[in-house]
């Protein structure tokens, strides 16, 4: 367990991904620009957007190589981020892919060099994040 992440989100324990299910895996695997995807409480929204984030930050047979890349990863309000969206991250992508998670920047670097940039968002700022330098952003909850 990374300790700058249970000081900020508590105890978790990595596991692996669950398989999706049909509507999850189209969006999952969709190579549309702005892919969508959207449903009632519980059907599985944060975990797919993780599961997809993961997977533009890897090698994988969905993307290619994706090392290197620099995403945003965030939700309208940063305590939910944190209990949810977060906290989910961090169940899912595998703790020694980590290089460090520096806490104060809510920056997540994996040793192949690729970024997660964490935060909340809402329509007030969305100029700042459509200023960064950024390879994605993956909006839950918006």
């Amino acid at each position: 367990m990374i300790k700058a992440v249970a000081d900020e989100i508590g105890p978790y324990k990595v596991v692996d991904l669950p398989k999706p299910n049909p509507t999850q895996r189209e969006f999952l695997l969709s190579k549309a620009i702005f892919p969508a995807f959207w449903g009632g409480k519980g059907c599985g929204k944060t975990t797919i957007l993780v599961h997809r984030a993961i997977l533009l930050v890897t090698e994988n047979n969905v993307f290619g190589d994706m090392a290197g890349n620099r995403l945003f990863l965030g939700r309208s309000e940063w305590e939910a981020f944190k209990l949810t969206t977060m906290l989910e991250l961090f169940t899912y992508l595998p703790e020694d892919w980590i290089k460090e998670y520096v806490k104060q920047d809510k920056i997540v670097r994996l040793k192949n060099k690729s970024e997660l940039l964490l935060g909340h968002f809402s329509m007030e700022n969305m100029h700042k994040i459509k200023s960064l330098n950024l390879g994605g952003a993956l909006f839950d909850q918006m």
